[in-house]
């Protein structure tokens, strides 16, 4: 269970930071993370892929120790 946690939060905090560094990286301007229209896309897009990096990352740490 360890291993999920980590890998989900692992997850939710790379979409956090593609949301702030792509902008930046692309030479446009910060998005505002305050703005409930920014959270409303963010908050599932993180939620999916936490527990899609937890189920493939939990997968990969049982095949690894049998």
């Amino acid at each position: 269970m360890k291993k999920f946690i980590t890998a989900y939060l692992i997850g939710a905090l790379s979409v956090l930071a593609f949301y702030i560094v792509f902008p930046l990286v692309m030479e446009g301007e910060m998005l505002d993370l305050s703005s409930k229209k920014v959270l409303n896309l963010m908050l599932p897009q993180m939620m999916i892929v936490g527990a899609a990096f937890g189920v493939v990352f939990t997968i990969i740490g049982a095949i690894s120790q049998e």
